[in-house]
């Protein structure tokens, strides 16, 4: 039952759907459900026939709160003023759904785009959620871990020292955490300019892997859109490298735009660069000879955001572990260190 009660389509018997399910939803909903729930209604209004600023002037008659009023605000003011769709949302969305939704905008497939980051934010919010829950007792064990640590470092001192020590430990212990968050956020955001960095983060065990799955999965849905709508192959690599966040497969997009530019097929221009497996080039090259090429870049588009799904529930699972093991570890270590202390404390005071 609370499965379908956090289902951004939920609704409740005898009860007015725009009132009741839009004020709970607004208190319940984090950021990454309120853009699942923008992007998702966008591509259902652009799949019924809505031009795309009816569509955003039909949503904001919804009054939305926070995130996705802005949103629809940003989307409703651009087109207004001339704008393109990706154009007039990049001020009010992140640079992957710019990238996304630009390189869907040139393919003629928008709503496909809002379509797949519907799906990527649902996914994104499942994880999080799964994690967040598993993450608060390792979390609670570490706090209180605290107590004794202070009590330790103050041992022989009184407890006027204790409260400033407890204080500082806790202070250490959500800098530690602040740094080691904005470590990873810089590491992803080089990796989406530097073919380093790129490499690195791909061979990190679980994490590599979902990073990297999942910019193949943009990479391979872009790539259909963009065949779909009649793009030649040379522009449809660099519009699905656009999307791709990732140094590497951008790097490699502009040799194979050149390649296929030429004359020769996608498929064999992808085959031996490390940005791709070589199961898609070969998938890719027995497909373009088919005349299934767009069909095939789907069908792996499908693939690969399975990987990151299995990756990111193995974060979510394994995340919390390794947070619990260090806590235990910490407290092991303080229990241990505490009672030296204290057989130190009780030899010095046995007569010689």
């Amino acid at each position: 039952m609370l499965v379908g009660l956090l289902h951004p389509d939920v609704t409740f018997a005898g009860r007015d759907p725009a009132g009741v399910v839009q004020v709970w939803q607004n208190h319940t909903m984090n950021a990454l459900d309120h853009r699942a729930l923008l992007h998702r209604e966008l591509a259902r209004l652009l799949e019924a026939g809505f031009p795309v600023d009816q569509a955003a002037v039909t949503l904001l008659a919804r009054q939305p709160k926070g995130p996705r009023r802005r949103v629809l605000e940003a989307l409703r003011d651009g087109l207004t003023g001339g704008q393109t769709i990706a154009g007039a949302l990049q001020p009010a969305v992140s640079p992957m759904e710019y990238s996304l939704l630009e390189a869907s905008e040139k393919g003629g497939r928008v709503a496909d785009g809002f379509a797949y980051l519907a799906d990527f934010f649902t996914m994104r919010s499942r994880t999080r959620s799964q994690a967040i829950a598993g993450l608060i007792y390792p979390l609670l064990v570490l706090h209180l871990a605290i107590v004794p640590a202070s009590l330790m470092l103050t041992f022989g001192k009184g407890l006027s020292g204790f409260l400033p020590t407890a204080l500082g430990l806790l202070g250490l212990l959500y800098a530690a955490g602040t740094a080691a968050w904005l470590g990873i956020r810089w590491l992803l955001a080089r990796g989406q300019h530097d073919r380093a960095t790129d490499a690195l983060l791909r061979r990190l065990p679980i994490v590599g892997t979902w990073r990297r799955a999942e910019s193949l999965s943009r990479f391979c849905k872009v790539l259909e859109i963009s065949l779909l709508a009649g793009r030649l192959p040379s522009a449809a690599v660099m519009l699905a490298a656009s999307a791709a966040d990732s140094a590497l497969v951008r790097a490699a997009a502009e040799r194979i735009a050149a390649e296929t530019a030429a004359g020769n097929p996608l498929g064999p221009a992808m085959a031996g660069d490390p940005a791709f497996p070589i199961e898609l080039a070969d998938s890719l090259t027995s497909s373009e000879i088919a005349g299934s090429l767009e069909k095939e870049a789907g069908r792996w588009s499908i693939y690969f955001q399975s990987e990151a799904n299995q990756a990111a529930q193995l974060v979510a699972t394994w995340l919390p572990r390794v947070v619990y093991a260090v806590a235990v570890a910490v407290v092991i270590g303080v229990v241990i260190k505490f009672a030296l202390n204290y057989v130190n404390m009780l030899t010095g005071l046995m007569p010689e």
